[in-house]
């Protein structure tokens, strides 16, 4: 087992056992304080690594149908929800390794700078298989994620 923190691709590791919903700048520093699994390099995760764990919908997993480059200088470019576009809804849009936190709003640390004042970060509705940009006083849920490097390769060896 791994602890409170899941691995769930080569790349990426994911502490999960973090303490509730809190406002976008409460999570980010929980992530950049966080030590744990003896790595203290984490962070909250990019909207393109939080999209690793979705699943169920190419809508909003792939990039090509809703493109990031955008989403920073304006706004969603193209259609980042999953209504309508499958066959059946989920119950909650991701990887099943991570059911056991409440399938909701996550953080993002990709935030939307214009037409939002002060920026407004993207989070991920796993429940509605949605993106979107909300204020960062909105307390929604978050993981925490790291990199796993060639050093950890050698560490776990």
């Amino acid at each position: 087992s791994q602890g409170k923190a899941i691995i769930k691709n080569d790349s990426l590791m994911w502490y999960i056992d973090t303490p509730g919903e809190k406002n976008y700048e409460d999570a980010s520093n929980y992530c950049n304080k966080l030590k744990a699994e003896g790595y203290s390099d984490w962070q909250l995760p990019s909207l393109n690594k939080l999209r690793t764990i979705f699943v169920g919908c190419e809508q909003v997993k792939d990039p090509s149908f809703c493109d990031l480059d955008s989403f920073v200088e304006s706004a969603l470019k193209g259609d980042c929800s999953c209504k309508g576009k499958t066959e059946f809804k989920l119950d909650c849009y991701w990887d099943s390794v991570f059911d056991a936190k409440q399938c909701s709003k996550y953080w993002t640390s990709t935030v939307l700078r214009k037409s939002c004042k002060g920026g407004c970060p993207f989070f991920i509705d796993f429940a509605e298989g949605s993106i979107v940009a909300a204020s960062p006083l909105n307390k929604y849920n978050f993981f925490c994620v790291r990199e796993i490097t060639k050093k950890d390769e050698k560490k776990s060896k």
